[in-house]
């Protein structure tokens, strides 16, 4: 007979309630919570550690701008800024929000995937300003196409 869940919590509740269950489940923490030596050495190269880590992930996205850039270089496509500071990823067909909604992948996560799948298409490298320049566009784009539905709308009711 299989318990209602109201009824199975009802029985979890009693049960971790009991003194023996106490006496386990307390054991079983200070079992979990007891220093490992892996802590010990990140206490102790902790600097070093992030340093690493900074240089590592500031590799992988030199390498995506790079392969996404002009010539094999982390440069902007459009103006051809070098600064790293400036760079950033563009989705070529403006599909940037619904990846990053469908998928979760932003920053470092987005670049670490790209390599490891073989930087697919559908990428860019632009600086933040030519990548500014596109949205502008894009939203100029988008408002003339809705004027224009509006208007086609608009003269099929005079008709």
């Amino acid at each position: 007979m299989a318990l209602s869940r109201e009824k199975k919590k009802e029985y979890d509740k009693k049960i971790r309630n009991l003194p023996w269950r106490k006496e386990q489940l307390k054991k079983a923490r200070a079992k979990y919570n007891q220093k490992h030596p892996w802590q010990e050495y990140y206490k102790k190269y902790k600097e070093r550690i992030a340093l690493y880590t900074e240089k590592y992930r500031e590799r992988i996205k030199v390498g995506v701008y790079s392969y996404y850039g002009k010539g094999g270089k982390p440069v902007c496509v459009i103006c051809g800024e070098e600064r790293l500071d400036c760079l950033s990823l563009d989705h070529i067909n403006d599909g940037g929000a619904q990846e990053r909604k469908r998928t979760g992948r932003v920053g470092f996560s987005l670049y670490s995937f790209l390599r490891s799948n073989g930087y697919p298409t559908g990428y860019q490298t632009l600086c933040m300003n030519c990548q500014f320049i596109k949205e502008r566009a894009r939203r100029k784009r988008k408002l003339l196409r809705l004027t224009d539905e509006k208007s086609s709308n608009t003269q099929t009711y005079l008709s």
